[in-house]
């Protein structure tokens, strides 16, 4: 196999995991072909990024990095992103699920 294919595939079992792994109630919900849409758009927005970052790597190096090394970097910063956001949320669940958890004002002082 070819180091692309094994990124690819490698990219895509991990990218799958980590949405199992972080999907959130509103998540579910979501309408399939909103989903289908939103990663169309996701892949041409990366796609774009990664052809950026190629060409201003060799603008600055006067070399092209192999595809499937901008494409891995580009994996490992999505997770990571994913990753953070997810332990963002939820830290903010945690806190407001101790607010509900406190008794009120006065709530059994008898």
């Amino acid at each position: 196999m070819t180091p692309i294919l094994i990124v690819l595939i490698a990219g895509a079992l991990a990218h799958g995991t980590v949405a199992y792994l972080t999907r959130t109630p509103e998540e579910d919900q979501t309408p399939r072909r909103w989903k289908t849409w939103h990663t169309i758009v996701t892949g041409i927005v990366s796609g774009i990024l990664i052809a950026i970052a190629a060409a201003l790597i060799w603008v600055v190096t006067g070399a092209i990095p192999p595809l499937w090394i901008l494409f891995a970097v580009s994996d490992a910063l999505t997770i990571a992103w994913r990753l953070r956001q997810h332990r963002a949320r939820s830290i903010e669940r945690r806190a407001l699920q101790n607010l509900f958890e406190r008794p009120s004002f006065g709530e059994g002082s008898r």
